[in-house]
């Protein structure tokens, strides 16, 4: 009767490989986006805020709701 001999060190690095595949895998679920997926949003995010102050109003008018001034007031006198 023969047993088969098992290098410890070699049972250990399999147990930690297939653990670090678990959680890649699990990784993977969870953030959902490979790396191209994210290059392409944060793209098109970059355009979407572009476009967006493109068309941001400038204050002009006094009494136009967007401008941060007062309207002025006559000196007591």
């Amino acid at each position: 009767m023969t047993t088969k001999l098992v290098n410890l060190n070699q049972v250990r690095k399999q147990k930690n490989k297939q653990l670090a595949q678990k959680k890649a895998e699990e990784n993977r679920v969870y953030f959902g986006l490979t790396k191209q997926q994210r290059k392409a949003l944060q793209q098109e995010n970059k355009r979407q805020q572009q476009t967006h102050l493109a068309h941001k109003r400038e204050p002009s008018a006094i009494g136009d709701p967007v401008s941060p001034v007062k309207p002025r007031t006559k000196p007591n006198g």
